[in-house]
This record gives C-alpha cells, sequence and structure tokens, in this order.
C-alpha cells in the first residue's frame, strides 16, 4: 500500500517535470531573440505589407500591360478606319466620275446619232426625188430633141454633155476621168476653196472617201466667231464639221457649210450613178447634174442663204 502511493508521487513529480520543460522550450526563442512581443508583431506586420505592396505592384505593372495593349489595339483600329473611310471616299469619288464620264460619252454618241440620222433622211430625200424624177422622165413623151436641144434658145455645151454619156459608159469617181475632171476644175475645186487649205483638202478627201459627218451645233453650246475654214467671222459659227480619222468637231460659219454641202450633194449624186442607184435616163441625170454645178455655183458667190 505504502509502496503504490510513492509510486503515484512519482509520476506527479514526472509530470511536473516534463510540463515545466515544455514551457521552457515555447518560451526560449523569445528569450534568444531578445526582443519584446509587440515588436514581434509589428515585424510580422511589416513583413506581410511588404509582401501585399509587391503583389499589388506586380498586379499594377500587369494592368499597366493591358492598358499599352489595348492603346495599341485601338489606335490600329482608329487607323484602319481612317483608311477604310479614305478608301470609301475616294470610291465614291471615282465612281461619280465614272458616271460623269459615261453620261458624257452617251451624250456625244447620242449628239452623233442626230447628225448621222439627219444626212440619212437627206439622202433619202434626194433618192425620193430621183425615184420622182425617174417616174415623171417615164410619163413624159418628150422627143429628143425635145429633152436636150442644142440650139440658140437652149445653149447647152455639147462636148460637156458627150463627156458626160461618155463617163456614163464606164461610171467612176476618179479624178482622171475627162468628165469628172472637168466638174473638179470648174466647180468643186472653186467651192470648195478656203483660206485655211490644208482642212479643205481634208474635208475634200473625206467627201470623196463618204467619211464626212457635218451638223448643226447644239442649241446649248457657245459657239465662237471664228470658222475653222475661212478664219475670223462676223457671226457665230453655229455648225460644226469632224474627219473620220479623229473625234474632234470643228466649227465653220453658216457659208462654209452651204460651199461645203453642196459639194456633198454633187459627188453624193455621183456616187450613186456609179453604184447603180440612179434609174434615169441619161438627159434626166445630166439635167440633175447641171443643177447640182448651179447649186454649188450659187453657194461659191453667197447667193443661197440656206442650202
Amino acid at each position: 500500500m505504502r509502496r503504490s502511493h510513492c509510486d503515484e508521487r512519482y509520476q506527479v513529480l514526472r509530470c511536473s517535470s516534463a510540463h515545466s520543460g515544455d514551457l521552457t522550450n515555447q518560451l526560449s526563442p523569445l528569450s534568444v531573440s531578445g526582443g519584446s512581443p509587440s515588436a514581434d508583431i509589428k515585424r510580422h506586420s511589416q513583413l506581410r505589407l511588404e509582401k501585399e505592396l509587391k503583389r499589388m505592384t506586380e498586379e499594377l505593372k500587369l494592368k499597366d500591360d493591358e492598358v499599352e495593349k489595348l492603346s495599341r489595339v485601338r489606335d490600329q483600329v482608329v487607323e484602319e478606319l481612317d483608311e477604310l473611310t479614305s478608301s470609301l471616299f475616294q470610291e465614291a469619288y471615282d465612281m461619280v466620275n465614272t458616271a460623269k464620264a459615261q453620261q458624257a460619252a452617251a451624250e456625244k454618241k447620242m449628239h452623233e446619232s442626230v447628225g448621222k440620222v439627219e444626212i440619212l433622211q437627206a439622202e433619202v430625200s434626194a433618192l425620193k426625188q430621183m425615184i420622182r424624177a425617174t417616174q415623171s422622165s417615164q410619163s413624159t413623151t418628150l422627143t429628143q430633141n425635145e429633152k436636150l436641144r442644142v440650139d440658140g434658145k437652149n445653149d447647152v455645151n455639147a462636148e460637156y454633155f458627150q463627156e458626160f454619156r461618155e463617163w456614163l459608159e464606164r461610171p467612176s469617181l476618179s479624178r482622171e476621168n475627162g468628165f469628172l475632171a472637168s466638174c473638179y476644175r470648174d466647180d468643186v475645186l472653186p467651192c470648195i476653196r478656203f483660206k485655211n487649205k490644208d482642212f479643205a483638202d481634208n474635208i475634200l478627201a473625206a467627201i470623196e472617201q463618204n467619211k464626212l459627218c457635218m451638223e448643226a451645233v447644239a442649241p446649248h453650246v457657245s459657239c465662237p466667231n471664228y470658222c475653222t475654214l475661212s478664219g475670223p467671222s462676223s457671226k457665230p459659227c453655229k455648225f460644226q464639221v469632224k474627219l473620220d480619222d479623229g473625234n474632234t468637231w470643228h466649227f465653220i460659219s453658216s457659208r462654209a457649210r452651204n460651199k461645203v454641202a453642196a459639194v456633198c450633194n454633187f459627188y453624193s449624186y455621183l456616187r450613186y450613178i456609179t453604184q447603180g442607184i440612179v434609174k434615169t435616163d441619161v438627159h434626166s441625170m445630166f439635167k440633175e447634174v447641171i443643177r447640182l454645178q448651179a447649186e454649188m455655183a450659187l453657194c461659191r458667190l453667197g447667193v443661197v442663204a440656206k442650202y
């Protein structure tokens, strides 16, 4: 019994000794550092704040990088938008210019078509007159002497008429032919003679090739007081001509237009004869040739105000 009691006291003492050793171990760091608990708390707070500051600094740096990246994206978008706007404006400008050019070309073609229609109408009118002359000659029963008399009352150049008959046997538009050479010398060249000789020669060549365009100037167009063929004019030149080898229109006066038109009609009639379109007898054709030559003479003298 006494022995068991002693054992219990011995165990209590051992537990007390062990507890005292634990407390000594817990307090030993504070004793070794030599500081107070408040200083350690302050030091731990400072370390924590430094870590927090470092973390926030890194986050701010990431934010700055992101802001810089977004700024570059914004600048790129603005630049692309400016380029797109400029491209759209340029495209719209080009479309407007193209539309205006197409409209001008269409108006020009329409104007030229109107001139060609007028020329064709004049040729149709001339053909109708030829047909009427043919019908009239067929219904007439005049004799050979009544159709053509070479006497004092009707003084016709018999040699000239003979040249015409010989030309009809093999009609051509060559200037070397005797009849056509006389026409050029006495009628065509004097009628087509102008101050601007080079341009007049070009017009005559275009007439011979059937490539001359001549028309009245549109009412809204301002006409100069200068004729390309004759020079200065007292009145505005309200007619224009164009050669087939170019797109340039040249202003000409009314008197120059009448002379050129007279030569065109004369040459067109001879062309119709060579093509076999004219079906009248030799006397009617000769009479029409004489009439066209007379009109060239009148236009040359300026007697015909409008031809």
